[in-house]
């Protein structure tokens, strides 16, 4: 939480949620942008601070839509 989102070498915003979804099989997270200059969907960005950097993509939500987790 609270890693800079980098867009090239432009800071964008701030992450404030990230955990990993074992339906998934990956890390999702959410964070803050600056609505003027957040990239578009589908966009690789980074998320990090100096030596600890993750690839990230932007996704619309819902990040699962194929099923649901009700029983």
């Amino acid at each position: 939480q609270h890693y800079r989102i980098l867009s090239g070498d432009d800071d964008i915003g701030e992450v404030t949620s990230g955990c990993f979804s074992p339906i998934l099989s990956s890390g999702i997270g959410i964070g803050y942008a600056r609505p003027h200059i957040v990239p578009k969907n589908g966009r690789i960005i980074v998320m990090g601070e100096n030596t600890s950097k993750i690839e990230s993509q932007i996704t619309e939500l819902p990040f699962y839509k194929d099923g649901s987790l009700r029983y």
